[in-house]
């Protein structure tokens, strides 16, 4: 049995305290692609009433990887906060009465998974969290300059000469310069700016 699997016969009574670290690569469901995330922390309470089960805490971790501007090393921490309810059975079908559940309940931001067997299973959904925080692209930092788009530098060490030369034609789309010679008033008024 994983660290991440606790069993049902633990959790009745009091709450019980969840502080698992783990490799991000452990919580990967099978056949999933990975994720560039190093440890994983758990953190919160397990509480249970033999039917339905309560997990309230957070998890955190870094995701590593390459700045999607300047190509050099990213890590971006995540922390965000979870509510998973475990329910023995299975869950009610999400489309019956939809209409109903719309009037009376609004999204409260808690994860239900249905429970088998005779443990709960945090893996899983530790790793929806995860997929969930990802962010679009990875940043070294918020305030990164990128890549000189003329001759590579990195901007964020040092102004390259480049930047003095450039212009709007530059980096003008030439791909599309024929249709936008068709329509010459619909050209933007750059003056305003």
């Amino acid at each position: 049995m994983s660290v991440l699997q606790v069993p049902l016969s633990v959790v009745s009574g009091e709450a019980l305290r969840i502080d698992l670290e783990t490799a991000g690569q452990s919580l990967q469901p099978e056949g999933v692609s990975g994720l560039p995330v190093g440890p994983v922390r758990i953190k919160g309470t397990l509480s249970g009433d033999g039917v339905q089960f309560v997990f309230n805490g957070r998890v955190a971790g870094t995701f590593t990887g390459t700045c999607a501007r300047c190509l050099g090393p990213a890590d971006m921490p995540f922390d965000v906060e979870a509510v998973w309810v475990f329910s023995q059975g299975p869950l009610p079908h999400p489309l019956e009465d939809w209409e109903e559940e719309e009037e009376d309940e609004e999204d409260d931001g808690v994860t239900r998974i249905p429970l088998d067997g005779n443990a709960i299973d945090l893996a899983l959904a530790a790793w929806e969290e995860i997929v969930l925080a990802m962010p679009l692209r990875l940043l070294c930092k918020e305030t990164c300059a990128g890549l000189c788009p003329e001759c590579g530098a990195n901007l964020n060490d040092a102004r390259c000469g480049c930047a003095a030369g450039m212009n709007e034609t530059t980096f003008a789309n030439k791909g599309l310069k024929a249709l936008g010679d068709l329509y010459p008033d619909l050209k933007p008024d750059r003056s305003e700016d």
